[in-house]
């Protein structure tokens, strides 16, 4: 029995998705689901550490530098188990241990086994034409809830491993063509309370679901009742669970404008996939009436504190802006004069371009998002 803290956690799926068996499933379909002795489908805990690591290994790489190898001793290898050519003589392997995700309360699925499978069909195209023999059809599960658990976390880092957790999004072949679309809802612990007659109730706490809202930001925004009274706003967030790509035009070829925040104009366009739902969609999408804001960035270390980016009149002191942002002059309220005596004491003056400006409590600071260039190769 390993000790230390046990992590329960449900795995929602909200689309298709397919663990493979190795097996093909005769003339019928060429690739078959893994299932359990009772024909029900299961995840093996082999699959999900791996899957889990490659969360850390990403959560890892958004670290600085001097961070990286602390969080690689102190999660990575505690839990899930060092590369071979760190094992040293006396390697155990990875202290956590990942059960398998079995569907939840599979003991009443009773005679509606064969219901939880479909098959997908597909062929590869050349030129637009299917080649020839290509034809491949797979066996995949209906969305289901399946629960699994960690057991062996320390009480100290149950919170980043659930963090790793919530992570995952997809899983299971042809990930990232779609299949496998998924969320992880934490299980809280069971709390005991007496009850007036001394006895102990275990009461379920509400579930912890995807991230968990920081503390409200700061947003330079008009007060609410400045609008008036017929006028609300209704303040979001969004976690990002895997690298994206938000591009800022819509061009195929030649330079392409990529953008590090989410434009109104995509978060309009996620609100409309409910448009039948509203009374009037014709007033919130189309009258002009409603107003889709930017999704701005949070600043990495400090989650209460929102991006903006900085006025065109904000400049700092070349030599400072090489060593690192610490203070900004807003041009607009210095004279001629006074802002040649800055010059004169700081050196030459550059606008701040790019980059976001924390804005606090504690005032403000200046904070870039780290970004990847990934290029996609064809080889023949």
């Amino acid at each position: 029995m390993r000790e230390g803290k046990i992590i329960r956690y449900k795995i929602v799926f909200l689309d298709y998705w397919h663990i493979g068996s190795g097996v093909s499933g005769g003339a019928k379909f060429d690739s078959s689901v893994l299932k359990g002795e009772d024909g029900v489908p299961y995840i093996p805990g082999r699959t999900l550490k791996g899957l889990f690591r490659e969360i850390a290994e990403e959560i890892k790489s958004t670290l600085e530098e001097k961070e990286q190898e602390k969080y690689q001793k102190r999660i990575i290898d505690t839990y899930f188990g060092a590369f071979e050519k760190e094992r040293g003589e006396g390697w155990e392997g990875g202290k956590a241990y990942f059960s398998d995700a079995v569907v939840e309360e599979r003991e009443k699925i009773g005679n509606y086994r064969e219901h939880l499978y479909d098959y997908i069909a597909g062929t590869q195209l050349e030129n637009g034409i299917a080649v020839d023999h290509s034809l491949r059809e797979v066996e995949v599960v209906v969305p289901l809830t399946l629960i699994g658990e960690v057991r062996g976390i320390e009480k100290q880092d149950k919170e980043e491993i659930e963090r790793i957790l919530i992570g995952l999004t997809r899983l299971g072949l042809k990930r990232h063509r779609g299949f496998g679309r998924c969320r992880i809802e934490i299980v809280p612990e069971e709390k005991k309370e007496q009850n007036k007659k001394g006895k102990k109730e275990i009461i379920p706490q509400k579930e912890k679901k995807m991230g968990g809202s920081p503390s409200i930001p700061f947003l330079p925004l008009p007060p609410e009742e400045a609008k008036g009274e017929n006028h609300k706003r209704a303040l979001f967030w969004v976690a990002l669970k895997s690298k994206v790509v938000i591009r800022g035009s819509t061009n195929t070829e030649g330079k392409i404008l990529f953008l590090d925040f989410i434009p109104g104009s995509a978060v309009a366009g996620i609100v409309a996939q409910q448009f039948e739902r509203f009374e009037d969609p014709i007033k919130i999408f189309y009258s002009n009436q409603v107003k889709f804001g930017d999704g701005l960035p949070l600043h990495p270390k400090k989650p209460s504190v929102v991006g903006i980016r900085p006025p065109l009149s904000y400049f700092t002191p070349k030599k400072e802006k090489e060593k690192g942002v610490t203070k900004f002059y807003n041009l607009v309220r210095y004279s001629w004069k006074d802002e040649k005596k800055i010059i004169d004491k700081k050196g030459q003056l550059v606008q701040q371009r790019g980059g976001y400006l924390g804005v606090g409590e504690e005032g403000y600071s200046l904070f870039q998002l780290p970004l990847n260039y990934i290029q996609k190769m064809c080889l023949r």
